[in-house]
């Protein structure tokens, strides 16, 4: 019973979190949504800030999955996993009809507002993200798939933000739109 009020504590956060962000997801109202009583968040969580560490380290630990699963498995050509990272992650956003968008992304903007635990935490996942699809192009780039003419880190840079403007777009639309223009414009255009 004990993890399962955790468990759904750290859920609701995450619905929250990802609806209004950091500032604007107050305590008392994941509490109300999960009647839960205020003691029992504070038997799992020192502050608020913990508690959006723990939702961050949960996300990323399913986002770092999905990475593996397809970014990051060398049986593909890099061009390859690339396109089926992205089309994963767009499958995920159509399961919440377009309405979630990117945990981190939302976390970021609100930057430099933030907790500086959370602050440094979002800036370690973005890191590791840039690193692994910089890697990921940086492969492509030695085999021929992906023009050499700008540096790994930087174009890689510049496709995870085009992905985050992307996802701003897919949620005002609430719609795949801007995704498929993305998945078009980076597979079919950039590389």
């Amino acid at each position: 019973m004990a993890n399962n009020t955790k468990e759904k504590l750290l859920e609701t956060g995450l619905d929250f979190f990802h609806e209004k962000g950091y500032h604007s997801s107050g305590i008392a109202q994941i509490l109300k949504k999960c009647n839960v009583p205020k003691g029992s968040f504070y038997h799992y969580f020192e502050s608020k800030c913990d508690f959006a560490s723990q939702i961050l380290e949960n996300y990323y630990s399913s986002f770092n999955e999905i990475q593996k699963k397809f970014l990051l498995n060398e049986e593909l050509p890099p061009k390859e996993r690339m396109k089926v990272y992205f089309k994963e992650l767009i499958k995920l956003q159509r399961s919440c009809d377009f309405k979630k968008g990117c945990l981190i992304g939302k976390f970021s903007s609100e930057n430099p507002n933030l907790d500086e635990a959370i602050s440094k935490k979002i800036s370690v996942i973005g890191q590791e993200v840039l690193n692994n699809l910089a890697s990921c192009i940086k492969e492509g780039q030695s085999v021929g798939e992906i023009t050499s003419v700008v540096k790994p880190k930087d174009l890689a840079q510049f496709v995870l933000s085009a992905w985050q403007g992307a996802l701003i777009k897919m949620k005002s639309d609430e719609s795949s739109k801007a995704l498929d223009n993305f998945i078009d414009v980076v597979f079919k255009g950039l590389f």
